[in-house]
């Protein structure tokens, strides 16, 4: 408490307030005899109005959150009433004093310690008021508005994160709607602030700036130390491309110069010239395909096909999705083979001029897949009878086994554990997972696949050496028996929110 000090000194209301020094006596009892010793048994008629009046001060003076006035505003503040010194000049705590897990209580429980208070230089500290029965890693901070819809108000968080390494995590949530952060809320252009916010050492542009250079097919570039916004410029060149290598222009049209690289023209040709006949029209043909028609008096027809997900799991029955075109050229093509597809053919193209059709068919799996490749097939023919008129297309779905990864209460996986975790139909590739939880965390995935080589946190650590692994026979519910790398580390808890990991081959 302040040092003591009186009001309306010199009158006959003058009331003085005593520094309350709360300390254990020898006895163990705590001891304020500043405020208690005016108020002592009365048998020789010594307690006066005065020091009734000092004791109801000193109790008063002693409660930090006060109404305060500045003016005629008044406001709840922390004010000591001193009338030479009303700041309380002390590190304010808000929160349980003490932690021990069982509510025991030694001074070794203390949130607040003297290496906190030296070290840090923190004003105001915060801490949670849990139970000791619970976790007690998370402080969490709700704010309230409206007068409803409180169980989706926005909170501050800041939680323990604990696992290879520990820290501090400070989260800012909304649970039903945006988060903004900046020095205002502009209701208009001219309202918006020039300050930027400022991410990880990187400027980024001020609210009016976002007002007046936003602008469509603009982005944020990193330019002389700030992001800035900007248009997507691509710079001048002269090549595109290199030899060699495959270079692809999509578009509808195309052009060059100005010039399309496609032949849309409906007007009948006058003559047959090469393989294109007399009264040929064009609908957004390529150039190169016209002039191989008047070079060429033959042209063999062409398919392809396309397979929305190549992989499945072993044991299953997949339903893939395969797209195709079929493109007529110089003859009608005949009935097109959709080989294991719904539907399983296309009718006939004999439209004049050259075209291509496009359509979808669903994959047949006729027994359960097996980590092998079954192929779909499309074969077209226009039955000219040359070695070139039938045409195929192929493509192929292969059986893998799952990845599977997450937190287990079990230092030893069982098949049954091995359900509750997440699983995940890829092939062999590097993972990023985000990791959230406590207990033994699992990633599981086909030996055949071979060992990982570094497991990689957010801070770029490589745990490899604490994780553990080894070799075992699993099964699933569609598959039984297969040699499966389990790694495995007990990890305490992570998040939230989650942390990205990193398993590399």
């Amino acid at each position: 408490m302040e040092g003591t000090f009186s009001v309306n000194k010199n009158t006959i209301t003058q009331t003085t307030n005593y520094p309350l020094k709360d300390y254990l006596s020898l006895s163990g009892a705590i001891s304020t005899d500043d405020i208690m010793y005016p108020l002592r048994d009365n048998k020789e008629k010594l307690v006066f109005p005065e020091g009734i009046r000092n004791a109801v001060f000193s109790l008063w003076t002693s409660i930090p959150f006060k109404p305060v006035a500045v003016g005629t505003y008044s406001y709840i503040g922390v004010d000591t009433l001193n009338p030479s010194d009303n700041d309380l000049e002390k590190t304010i705590f808000i929160g349980k004093r003490s932690f021990s897990g069982t509510y025991s209580y030694s001074n070794s429980h203390d949130i607040m310690t003297s290496e906190l208070l030296s070290s840090t230089g923190s004003d105001i500290y915060l801490f949670n008021t849990k139970k000791d029965t619970v976790s007690n890693t998370i402080t969490k901070i709700s704010i309230l508005s409206g007068t409803g819809g409180y169980t989706n108000a926005p909170y501050i968080q800041g939680s323990k994160v604990s696992g290879l390494s520990q820290s501090l995590a400070i989260d800012f949530v909304s649970k039903s709607g945006d988060v903004n952060f900046g020095n205002i809320i502009p209701n208009s252009p001219e309202d918006s602030p020039t300050a930027s916010l400022i991410l990880n050492g990187i400027e980024t542009p001020s609210i009016l700036e976002n007002y007046q250079t936003s602008i469509d097919n603009g982005i944020w570039f990193w330019e002389d130390g700030k992001v800035v916004w900007d248009e997507l410029k691509f710079p001048p060149l002269n090549n595109v491309g290199s030899t060699g290598s495959e270079l692809n222009l999509n578009g509808r049209p195309v052009t060059v110069n100005g010039y399309s690289l496609e032949l849309n023209d409906h007007r009948p040709t006058p003559e047959t010239l090469g393989g294109i006949v007399k009264g040929t029209t064009f609908n957004n043909i390529a150039i190169s395909e016209v002039l191989r028609a008047i070079i060429y008096t033959y042209l063999p027809p062409q398919c392809t096909i396309e397979i929305d997900n190549r992989y499945a799991e072993v044991g299953t029955y997949p339903v893939p999705t395969l797209s195709y075109t079929i493109t007529k050229r110089t003859l009608p093509t005949l009935t097109t083979s959709l080989h294991n597809m719904i539907p399983g053919f296309y009718d006939p193209i004999t439209d004049s001029n050259q075209i291509t059709k496009s359509g979808t068919s669903s994959g047949i799996v006729i027994s359960p897949i097996t980590d092998t490749r079954t192929y779909f097939t499309i074969t077209v023919n226009d039955g000219k009878g040359e070695s070139n008129s039938v045409q195929q297309a192929k493509e192929y779905i292969e059986g893998i086994y799952p990845y599977f990864y997450g937190f287990s209460n079990l230092s030893v996986l069982n098949n049954a554990e091995l359900y509750k975790l997440a699983k995940s139909i890829e092939y062999k590739s590097d993972k990023k997972i985000d990791i959230s939880g406590s207990g033994y965390y699992y990633f599981i995935y086909d030996a055949s696949y071979g060992p990982l080589t570094s497991i990689i946190d957010p801070l770029s650590n490589n745990y490899i050496n604490s994780f553990t692994y080894t070799i075992r026979k699993l099964s699933h519910s569609t598959w039984a028996l297969k040699d499966f790398y389990v790694y495995q580390m007990n990890m305490s808890q992570i998040g939230p929110p989650s942390v990205n990991y990193y398993f590399n081959y």
